[in-house]
């Protein structure tokens, strides 16, 4: 699994930090980064290291505030 930090602009102005795995994104951030596509992507820098130490299978496995598992992508399935 390779996990990487980005942002993507959820409804403009509203960008959000996204943590994707080989492209398709896993987790988001329900903080809203008004207008900075750069803060968002701190946001997800700093939840990476988390991000990365959590039982991706396990759907109870804790998640670091503000984030959540990204709608298209359900764990377990």
């Amino acid at each position: 699994m390779t996990l990487r930090a980005g942002s993507y602009n959820a409804t403009r102005p509203d960008w959000r930090g996204v943590i994707r795995n080989d492209g398709w994104p896993w987790y988001r951030c329900i903080h809203t980064h008004h207008g900075d596509p750069r803060d968002a992507r701190d946001c997800a820098r700093l939840a990476l290291p988390v991000l990365l130490d959590r039982d991706h299978s396990d759907p109870a496995a804790p998640l670091p505030a503000g984030w959540e598992v990204y709608p298209h992508h359900r764990e377990g399935g």
